[in-house]
């Protein structure tokens, strides 16, 4: 046998070892965070809330159920940190309009950040949890400055139509453009509020 085509084979081979990322405190909560919250989207794409366990949630996530006590009270609470997330993102899309003269601007943020975040509201939707769509909209309509000179039933009167229509948009498939949207909104609620900085 000729020696160039000789083939010299290692007895004793390394192992190939993969590298260790450690993860800062900060990233590894981020991460548990983000896993718990996409299992439990997962999870309602394939059932109800009543059937979905916090061992169901934590194990789909890969984390530990202390894990998600960690981080959260219950199933529920999952969902309305989800919605106070996206309550947030389109308070920021509506406050760049707070100066604008054309009220329908300002609303459009809200529809266009449901767009953007479709699958949750779809699952909310589907899986009849329309108090976490409420919690959305009304947190969103608490970030807002409302005027002193309003009473206590105007606002709650904003609130019920801001949380009605937004519902009533997502139950129905999200039909209606996010502009035709905020043309009813801008409607109903006829006058500009001040946002807060």
């Amino acid at each position: 046998m000729n020696s160039a085509t000789t083939m010299k084979v290692d007895k004793n081979p390394k192992k190939y070892e993969h590298p260790t990322y450690a993860l800062s405190n900060e990233d590894s909560h981020r991460l548990t965070i983000e896993s718990l919250e996409e299992a439990m989207l997962l999870l309602l794409e394939d059932r109800p809330l009543s059937d979905i366990t916090i061992t169901d949630i934590a194990k789909r996530a890969g984390v530990s159920r202390g894990a998600f006590y960690r981080n959260y009270t219950s199933k529920e609470d999952i969902l309305h940190s989800i919605s106070i997330q996206y309550a947030t993102a389109a308070f920021l899309k509506m406050h760049k309009f707070r100066d604008d003269t054309e009220l329908s601007n300002f609303w459009i943020g809200l529809f266009d950040s449901a767009i953007e975040h479709r699958r949750f509201y779809e699952i909310i939707a589907r899986n009849d949890l329309s108090n976490i769509l409420t919690d959305c909209t009304k947190h969103l309509v608490d970030m807002a400055e409302i005027p002193e000179q309003l009473n206590k039933y105007s606002l709650s009167y904003i609130k019920g139509a801001v949380s009605s229509v937004f519902e009533d948009w997502v139950k129905n498939g999200m039909k209606d453009s996010p502009q035709e949207m905020a043309n009813h909104l801008a409607k109903l609620t006829g006058k500009k509020y001040n946002i807060r900085n």
